[in-house]
């Protein structure tokens, strides 16, 4: 995990082709149960598609390691969503055969989305890329997750919400109403339970 971790994929190649290593080591994970797929999205470093696709090009790797979860449920698309967001690879995985929309709908182990953690990081173009892509679209960004958060409650209690509330607000077929329809609480109990100033703001 560790060379996938600084990106380097000579060094995954190197490993795979030594007989007494092999992709035997390669499919092992770390103490988090981050594969080596993660490790690479985590880094946020360059080279990361290439480093994903070679492994979904290998037999003994492929599409199965790239979809493995670590032990929170994290994948590499949840990963690909945290600061700083990495778009290419949500490309690159709608783009990959047996990855596509049913990795990028899929929350990790406590709900959330690369909807709702774009809605608590601001970022409005994941956002705008998410209602944008056939599969994915504002029917997944208006459900409701496993642990009863919306992308309303992720930006409500976030410092950096007020973006995302903005987003949602000039976004057609979401907008104020689809504001109000937090059942939650209201923005303004979310957000002070929070102690996200920002956002309580933008509502003022």
């Amino acid at each position: 995990t560790e060379a996938a971790r600084v990106c380097n994929l000579d060094v995954l190649k190197w490993i795979a082709a030594e007989p007494a290593l092999g992709t035997e080591l390669l499919m092992r994970t770390n103490a988090l149960g981050d594969t080596i797929a993660i490790a690479a999205v985590e880094s946020r470093k360059d080279g990361i598609i290439a480093i994903l696709q070679w492994i979904y090009d290998q037999p003994a790797l492929g599409p199965a390691l790239l979809r493995q979860p670590n032990a929170d449920g994290d994948t590499i698309a949840t990963f690909a969503a945290l600061p700083p967001s990495r778009p290419a690879v949500f490309d690159w995985i709608l783009s990959a055969p047996g990855l596509g929309t049913d990795l990028l709908r899929r929350p990790n182990a406590a709900g959330n989305t690369i909807a709702t953690y774009a809605a608590t990081f601001g970022y409005t173009a994941i956002l705008q890329w998410i209602a944008d892509t056939p599969g994915l679209g504002l029917p997944f960004l208006s459900q409701v997750h496993s642990n009863g958060d919306t992308i309303v409650t992720a930006a409500a209690s976030s410092m950096k919400g007020e973006t995302a509330l903005q987003w949602i607000v000039e976004t057609p077929d979401l907008g104020i109403t689809f504001l109000l329809q937090e059942k939650r609480a209201p923005l303004a109990v979310i957000a002070a339970r929070s102690g996200s100033v920002n956002v309580l703001r933008w509502i003022a």
